[in-house]
């Protein structure tokens, strides 16, 4: 027995506001134990980060040398094997 349509569409709308409903009710018991936690004595604030974590020049510099470093390797390495043919 096949479904029309609007049997499907209606179906489809009821397992949507059921799932609405069930995800609801999740919501409401994380705020609740959000709440309870927050509420207790000894909770510590979270430390909020806002942003990106930025470098320091002088770190930057220490990874700008090192990649330096790799590609002068890499590159000291491809003229030794230049001339051999494999």
């Amino acid at each position: 027995m096949a479904l029309s349509r609007q049997q499907l569409h209606h179906l489809a709308r009821l397992g949507a506001k059921a799932r609405l409903s069930e995800l609801r009710g999740e919501i409401a018991a994380v705020e609740a134990f959000v709440d309870a936690a927050s509420n207790t004595r000894d909770s510590r604030p979270v430390r909020a980060t806002v942003g990106r974590r930025s470098i320091s020049a002088a770190g930057r510099a220490r990874i700008a040398a090192a990649q330096r470093a790799r590609w002068a390797k890499v590159k000291a390495n491809k003229v030794k094997t230049a001339g051999v043919r494999r």
